[in-house]
């Protein structure tokens, strides 16, 4: 028998590693077990870099000496071959790990003054070096804490408190032909046209999430001024997101988002939209007099805090929508048993006539991962069923439990 193992061929081993894509852990070890293994690899491990603020000692000084940014330059300048293959960077303004769609009940609170300066400002020599060495199609500057207080502003990363540097190398990324996505999340800028006038030029750009964002001033987009991206996906906001004031910056006439498929935002109110797909994510009662709905409409997602929403849901279907297909409810109020009167039953079954193409209605209920509901699943969904019988007696009704996984962009550079 041969000591040594035998030679697959090298596109069988590219199949293998990039089954493993999103396991970084089993990736550096398939890099560790041969020579063939090892680009297939690195390609997966390097693709999406996140990198998070230093963790401190109690006397305040950062643990280590080195930190992510200092160790991921000193790879870059050794192996210069490592930077084309990182695709995905994800700075961390504050929090622990990047999660693409925030969710409010996974994050610590914070409160309070600020207290010394943001670690990006802290990080902009080594950043300033790093980002240019990119060739980026996606990049994420976000925060994973829930902020409090009136101290808001002063706890967020201002655009203007980065160094000269390091803002021109992000605005060297953010307007790239190449770059795909953008994520921008707990930040603040002077005001919606300092903001998109980042990305005017990024003619690649598809994918645009904005959320939790300050804006000090109000100054509109020029009139003459092109804005080149043509979206395909637009998120704007969560719960906590003052966005209502930057939606009319978006409606100006250099500012095209007629190719926009999916959108999600988190007010309704005096919002037009003519995309397929819309997302309400955390969203307040949807109420019949918004016209937020549009013929096109293919499917609905929403996420609110009761079940009894999902009536106005119905209400606001009061008129013929031939074309949607799926409507997927969640709500987050696990604790309450899911009920509806008579009269709210109604309101379903007559919206249903004016939905011929309606196929599915998926109810949702988030839980987290270590998460112990009051009211077991199969008893909860008997519930759901009873008090949506309009639409389980046509069979529509498709009720699950979704549970959150706690996972980031990318694995953390150590």
């Amino acid at each position: 028998m041969s000591l040594f193992a035998p030679q697959f061929p090298q596109e069988l081993v590219d199949i293998i590693v990039d089954e493993l894509h999103d396991d970084i852990p089993t990736l550096k070890a398939c890099a560790l077990t041969a020579p063939t293994f090892v680009a297939s690899a690195r390609i997966h491990i390097f693709r999406k870099i996140e990198l998070t603020p230093p963790t401190t000692k109690l006397d305040g000084r950062p643990s280590s000496s080195s930190t992510q940014c200092q160790k991921l330059l000193k790879l870059l300048t050794t192996r210069p071959h490592i930077a084309s293959l990182i695709k995905e960077l994800c700075l961390v303004l504050a929090g622990k790990s990047c999660d693409v769609d925030f969710d409010r009940r996974r994050y610590p609170r914070i409160g309070g003054a600020a207290q010394g300066s943001h670690w990006v400002v802290d990080a902009t020599r080594t950043l300033s070096l790093i980002l240019p060495l990119l060739d980026l199609k996606r990049i994420c500057l976000v925060e994973n804490v829930a902020i409090y207080g009136a101290h808001m502003a002063t706890r967020r990363l201002r655009w203007n408190d980065m160094g000269r540097s390091l803002r021109s190398a992000l605005e060297g990324i953010l307007s790239s032909p190449r770059l795909e996505a953008v994520h921008l999340r707990g930040m603040c800028f002077d005001s919606p046209h300092q903001l998109l006038s980042l990305f005017s030029e990024a003619t690649s750009l598809k994918e645009l999430r904005l959320s939790r964002l300050m804006f000090s001033g109000t100054h509109d987009w020029p009139a003459t001024r092109p804005w080149r991206p043509q979206l395909r996906v637009l998120l704007l906001g969560d719960t906590y997101a003052p966005l209502p004031a930057f939606w009319p910056s978006l409606l100006h006439p250099q500012i095209d988002l007629s190719c926009v498929s999916s959108l999600t935002i988190a007010f309704m109110q005096q919002l037009k939209c003519n995309v397929p797909h819309l997302r309400v994510r955390f969203g307040r009662f949807i109420e019949s007099q918004y016209p937020i709905l549009n013929q096109n409409l293919r499917y609905l997602d929403l996420s609110a805090p009761f079940f009894t929403t999902l009536p106005s849901v119905f209400e606001s279907l009061s008129q013929e929508y031939p074309a949607l297909e799926r409507i997927t409810f969640e709500y987050s109020d696990s604790r309450t048993k899911p009920k509806l009167t008579p009269a709210k039953k109604s309101i379903i079954d007559q919206a249903l006539a004016h939905l011929p193409s309606l196929k599915v209605v998926e109810v949702r209920r988030p839980l987290s991962l270590t998460e112990i509901p009051s009211i077991p699943f199969l008893e909860w969904a008997r519930m759901v069923r009873d008090a949506l019988h309009p639409l389980q007696k046509r069979n529509l009704l498709h009720v699950v439990e979704h549970r959150i996984p706690d996972h980031g962009l990318g694995h953390s550079f150590e």
